[in-house]
């Protein structure tokens, strides 16, 4: 029934990997999350599987900051370096960075979208975007769900191909997210 209800918030457009290792069962997970809070913990990443997803908080509250990666890759090599050579790398940069330095990325083209999603909020991330979370005290705990999915736009092709060429960059298999890029791009 959840999987059911999940399915109704996911964007039109979506791509079929059940022929992709591991495919089934990525499609058919709803998968829960949740952490404990505290003051100085911060998330800087990439969803799981670098894909869209729907996350609803059942308890907790979250200030995010969603960032579409392939207007970061094109504007801040000139603001912070070669952040993009490694990505531990940038999401350490990123992690260092305050709020007048991500103003200027934004200031300098970067797509960015700041969300607080709280208990009951539906947030969705589009594939190709990277996240910056904050856990927001004083809950106890920040507990939801997420529904993963990949999506066949042209938006969604462009910004997964940045994060193949980031990840093969890192040294990361990039095998099966070559086979998921061929499938938005053709689908």
């Amino acid at each position: 029934m959840i999987q059911e209800t999940f399915k109704h918030f996911e964007p039109p457009g979506g791509i079929d990997i059940t022929d992709v290792p591991g495919g089934k069962l990525f499609m058919d997970g709803l998968w829960l999350c949740g952490y404990l809070p505290h003051p100085d913990m911060a998330f800087v990443g990439f969803t799981p599987n670098v894909a869209a997803m729907v996350r609803v908080l059942a308890l907790g509250e979250v200030d995010s900051i969603i960032i579409d990666t392939s207007t970061l890759i094109a504007v801040s090599h000139d603001l912070v370096g070669p952040a993009f050579q490694n990505m531990d790398y940038l999401y350490e940069v990123l992690a260092r960075m305050d709020g007048a330095q991500l103003t200027s990325l934004y200031a300098n083209g970067v797509k960015m979208y700041r969300m607080k999603q709280r208990k009951g909020d539906l947030a969705f991330v589009p594939q190709g975007f990277l996240v910056i979370e904050l856990s927001l005290a004083p809950h106890s705990m920040i507990y939801g769900m997420r529904k993963s999915f990949f999506t066949k736009t042209s938006v969604g092709a462009e910004g997964y191909k940045h994060l193949v060429k980031l990840h093969e960059a890192s040294g990361r298999s990039t095998d099966r997210m070559n086979k998921l890029l061929e499938m938005m791009e053709t689908a």
